[in-house]
């Protein structure tokens, strides 16, 4: 790696003896020094200010510094966690929030780099565009280091979900306790968005989310209603649409309704995640995912894949017989859903007549292997998390799922999920 000495002008932090006159380039340069500087201050990470720290600066010193800071950065998160202090806790959560976006930020400046070196070059000042280049190349390796911090972050948390669930399930009765005494008798209003209609729950509600507690449909629709949000927005690159458990009763599973009940009068689909998604129909990557019941006694989840042509079920309990009959039961209403939509929004042959597979993913009739429950009160929490992953791709713990949210192969008490969901919520 190089280890030359450099000056000002080389140094991430653009010298104003390198600057072209006063201009439009100028303000752009200047507003790209001021931009790095601030991010760096964000990240905590060292930059050479002084003349004696420029004129002894070598990038194998430099990133050595920047990696002590992120070693010293993992030595602190760890230690917060397991000390089983809330406050300290808080603080780690606040600092993943606020890496998230430093994250944004950094791909930014990296996109705002090249722009300065392409813009350089289409006004001459080749020197200046090679300086600039060379400063991009600096921010790059230090923006590596500050997103290997962020992933260390993420594996931290992971690891304390896991090992230490006994800390987990303190820390969560002690936020809830304090959420309880802090608004008692308070409702939590989650406001009517082009995806979901408007939600409310309160402290009775938020107490299902105690260790080893059952979750009920207020919380599993709240939880909907934020991954909409997160991912089925029409900038989002995933073509997704999560439909809450009024909707999975209605139409999939008992499916109290008739299934032209989802047009109105006009023929028009009255479901707001589903006229969302309209726009998107014809996309051949579209998922529609939503929470099922079955009996009032347990979560699992319903899936509809098109580029797959299946219809999925992830149960992370046991299936037996009586369970593949109803797995049957919401196969055949999924297809009557689709149907409907088709009929409201497609002119596409192909989508008259695709042909559907069912998937079941449980511990006995299972298509590849998932995360399972160990006991009989996280099928909640399960049901959420799969959800999440399937938000990010077609496979439970998929490669695009931040590592914190991943689920282990087996876990009797998520206290740790739990927390991190509870933060998810922003009360």
């Amino acid at each position: 790696m190089e280890s030359r000495n450099t000056n000002a002008a080389e140094v991430i932090l653009i010298s104003e003896a390198v600057l072209p006159p006063p201009g439009i380039l100028t303000t752009c340069l200047n507003d790209l020094g001021e931009s790095v500087q601030h991010w760096f201050l964000e990240t905590g990470f060292p930059l050479p200010q002084s003349e004696a720290e420029l004129a002894n600066f070598t990038i194998e010193g430099w990133l050595e510094d920047l990696n002590k800071a992120m070693t010293a950065k993992s030595q602190y998160h760890w230690k917060n966690l397991i000390s089983g202090d809330l406050e300290s806790y808080q603080l780690i959560i606040d600092e993943r929030a606020r890496f998230g976006n430093i994250e944004v930020h950094r791909k930014v400046l990296l996109d705002m780099f090249l722009g300065a070196v392409k813009s350089c070059q289409a006004e001459g000042h080749s020197s200046l565009a090679e300086i600039i280049s060379y400063q991009h190349s600096l921010f790059r390796r230090a923006s590596l280091v500050f997103l290997a911090m962020t992933q260390s972050l993420e594996r931290t948390i992971n690891s304390w979900k896991d090992m230490y669930p006994s800390v987990g399930d303190a820390l969560l009765s002690k936020r809830i306790q304090i959420s309880v005494l802090q608004g008692a008798g308070k409702e939590y209003t989650f406001p009517k968005t082009t995806w979901n209609d408007e939600y409310i729950i309160n402290h009775d509600d938020l107490d299902c989310m105690l260790s080893l507690k059952w979750l009920n449909s207020n919380l599993i629709n709240v939880f909907i209603s934020k991954l909409n949000a997160k991912f089925s927005h029409p900038n989002s690159q995933q073509c997704v649409a999560y439909l809450d458990t009024n909707f999975a009763y209605h139409y999939i599973l008992p499916a109290s309704k008739p299934h032209n009940t989802l047009k109105n009068s006009e023929g028009e689909i009255r479901s707001k995640p589903l006229k969302a998604l309209k726009p998107r129909f014809e996309n051949q990557n579209i998922r529609l995912i939503f929470p099922l019941n079955m009996n009032n006694t347990h979560w699992f989840v319903g899936l509809i894949c098109r580029a797959s042509s299946t219809m999925q079920i992830f149960d992370s309990l046991e299936g037996g017989s009586a369970n593949t009959q109803v797995y049957q039961t919401a196969y055949e209403n999924m297809q009557q859903v689709w149907k409907v939509l088709v009929e409201a929004w497609s002119d596409t042959l192909s989508n008259h007549k695709q042909r559907w597979k069912l998937e079941i993913h449980s511990k006995q009739l299972s298509v590849y292997k998932i995360p399972r429950q160990v006991n009989n009160s996280d099928c909640g929490i399960f049901a959420i998390m799969y959800m999440l992953h399937l938000g990010y791709g077609p496979h439970i713990n998929n490669e695009h799922v931040p590592v914190s949210y991943r689920l282990p192969a087996r876990s009797k008490n998520l206290a740790g999920l739990r927390l991190l969901l509870l933060e998810e919520l922003g009360l």
